[in-house]
């Protein structure tokens, strides 16, 4: 255009000039010349400026039709039916059909019967709004095209703002949609799994707050997920085991580390129960730390059956010293009896009184009630009467109230003495008293002066067979 231009320009001035060329002097002829010949050149070097130019638009026009076609994206304009009006090449390769023939074919057709109501709501979305818009949707079967695609469409305006196409990028996510049905899948395994193990399951992320448990953890707890998640789960945290187990937990996060430890967790019935509590820290594919998961196992059953394995362990070491004190302690009686005078005491002299009801009570209880009798009375004899002085001693056992029983060993002797030495209250035969009171379950009282009176009240034992 600046070229037709130009050479009109010079074509003028010429014919302007040529009727008096004749007449003209040499010089201004010369001078005109020369300035034909700058105009030629002039020409000359626009003339190829505008052949390099239409060069480079040639190239940019192939590189566009290259990038256009050959594109990871199928690329369609469509009309405001729907319609294809121009499509690339990867358009026909992701539907599986020459482009030339995609050319005047409606597009819906190539979407699955199932996904038609979203594509249908994409495209009235794109000609209503006139913005960009975007969906997934998978392509018939028969198309032998990918079954997953995703959609981005704007729409065309003409010079008067009205929408008169639409363009669409495809592209195809298949891949992807696998891999997160994969995903899918394994987790669904996971959360099956985690809800039917015999464990409770938990998982933290890198704040150190809860964002899973098992279906087994709110069983246990009886309490819920919004409850439980974050820090909500230490509420249920026995309070003597709180600040330990805050602090295991913590210590081997910052550290990454595995940790164990056990406390009590309360239960859906409101008692607590023990766990074992292990975690290990978790890392990404990557080797990038990505929070903590642990696996509880119940000890509840476990630690009763220690405390139970524990306290038959202490009643037999109490019936081993029971029975090893009772013997010393009837070959002693029996060597006082022998011996009274040594002792100082007359026999003839301390009147006993038995104010015993006429019961029935079960063998364990009667020989634990014996032997109680046994010891105190044995140790009135010692040390309750002075030498050559008279005394009383009074054994009484009473039925009081449903199940209950008053068994009082009563001598109007010494008494005991402030400072509590005259009696011995240390010494092996009370301290039995005392276990034998225990193990009745009951309770004694030590009444004093004047003489000394001790008072236990007890229930009937239930048999057990001893292990």
């Amino acid at each position: 255009m600046v070229r037709a231009k130009i050479l009109r320009q010079a074509e003028a001035r010429l014919r302007a000039t040529k009727r008096n060329v004749a007449a003209m002097p040499v010089k201004d002829v010369q001078q005109l010349v020369h300035e034909l010949q700058v105009h030629q050149i002039e020409l000359e070097m626009q003339n190829e400026e505008l052949r390099r130019t239409q060069v480079e638009l040639e190239a940019a026009r192939d590189s566009y039709v290259d990038l256009y076609d050959f594109s990871p994206a199928g690329h369609f304009t469509l009309d405001t039916r729907g319609t294809i009006v121009e499509a690339n090449l990867r358009a026909g390769t992701l539907l599986g059909i020459n482009r030339k023939e995609l050319i005047g074919r409606p597009f819906a057709p190539f979407i699955a019967w199932d996904d038609q109501g979203t594509f249908r709501r994409h495209s009235q979305d794109v000609l209503k709004t006139g913005t960009r818009q975007i969906c997934e949707v998978r392509l018939r079967e028969e198309a032998g095209a990918p079954r997953w695609v995703y959609f981005e469409s704007l729409a065309v305006h003409d010079k008067l703002g009205r929408i008169t196409h639409w363009r669409t990028a495809l592209l195809n996510i298949t891949e992807r949609k696998r891999a997160e049905e994969v995903m899918r899948e394994s987790e669904q395994r996971f959360h099956t799994m985690a809800d039917t193990a015999p464990v409770l399951i938990w998982m933290s992320g890198l704040d150190k707050l809860c964002t899973y448990f098992n279906q087994v953890w709110f069983t246990y707890t009886g309490r819920t997920k919004e409850q439980d998640l974050g820090s909500g789960w230490a509420d249920g945290v026995h309070p003597e085991d709180f600040d330990r187990c805050l602090k295991t937990y913590t210590e081997a996060f910052d550290r990454r580390e595995p940790f164990q430890m056990e406390y009590r967790l309360r239960k859906a019935d409101g008692q607590y129960g023990w766990l074992l509590d292990h975690g290990v820290p978790r890392f990404l594919p990557n080797g990038e730390f990505a929070g903590y998961i642990g696996s509880c196992i119940d000890l509840t059953e476990g630690k009763d059956l220690e405390d139970r394995l524990r306290k038959a362990v202490k009643e037999k070491e109490s019936l081993l010293r029971e029975v090893h004190h009772r013997v010393k302690n009837n070959l002693q009686m029996i060597s006082s009896l022998l011996n009274l005078p040594v002792l100082g005491v007359d026999p003839k002299a301390i009147i006993l009184d038995l104010l015993v009801e006429d019961l029935t009570l079960d063998t364990d209880t009667a020989m634990t009630c014996g032997m109680i009798v046994e010891e105190l009375l044995s140790n009135a004899l010692k040390h309750a009467f002075a030498v050559g002085k008279e005394g009383r001693i009074q054994i009484e056992l009473q039925a009081q109230h449903a199940g209950a029983y008053l068994l009082q060993v009563r001598d109007d002797g010494v008494g005991i003495s402030k400072d509590g030495g005259q009696r011995n209250p240390g010494s092996l035969g009370l301290e039995l008293v005392n276990l034998l009171v225990e193990k009745l379950e009951g309770a004694i009282e030590l009444q004093s002066g004047p003489g000394t009176a001790w008072r236990i009240e007890f229930n009937q034992l239930h048999y057990q067979e001893r292990m």
